[in-house]
């Protein structure tokens, strides 16, 4: 993950601590939860961060827990304007996202390591019901340019499959 983010998992840990306190919580995630709070899980622990802390919470509380992503592109943006720089982030990136989006062993997600080669970025496979949701990150330098890039976007994904 890029630097900053372990601290905004450590945070959301930190709101919800309560979780190191459940009895209802299994043990192994609890001590997941506090290498996530005090920033000293590795990469793929913060990758995983999110569905530990969902599951934590459907244990604690007995009840489905829903998570809600609003604009997941930001971080994809900031990462593909990083890479420019020769920094590597934008794969690890979509990672993160991959993480985010996997809820159960029915999904299989599937992301382009090598991005800006026509193909797309994210795709999560839903094998019981044979459906399938292609993600293809973009990035508009303008407002205007909006409807533009989301047209490319979408052709990208008719032309490659």
């Amino acid at each position: 993950m890029q630097a900053g983010e372990e601290g905004v998992i450590a945070n959301l840990c930190k709101v919800h601590a309560y979780l190191l306190e459940s009895d209802r919580v299994d043990p192994d995630d609890r001590a997941l939860f506090a290498k996530l709070k005090s920033e000293k899980a590795d990469r793929g622990q913060l990758v995983d961060s999110l569905q530990a802390l969902i599951r934590m919470m459907y244990a604690h509380y007995g009840k489905p827990v829903i998570l809600l992503i609003d604009e997941y592109d930001v971080p994809l943006a900031k990462a593909h304007d990083a890479d420019k720089g020769g920094l590597d982030y934008y794969p690890k990136m979509l990672d993160t996202i991959r993480g985010l989006i996997v809820s159960g062993s029915r999904f299989e997600v599937v992301s382009n390591q090598e991005h800006g080669l026509g193909r797309t970025d994210i795709v999560v496979k839903d094998r019981k019901n044979r459906r399938a949701v292609i993600i293809e990150a973009k990035k508009s330098v303008s407002e205007q340019s909006l409807e533009k890039d989301a047209c490319a976007g979408r052709q990208q994904i008719i032309d490659k499959q």
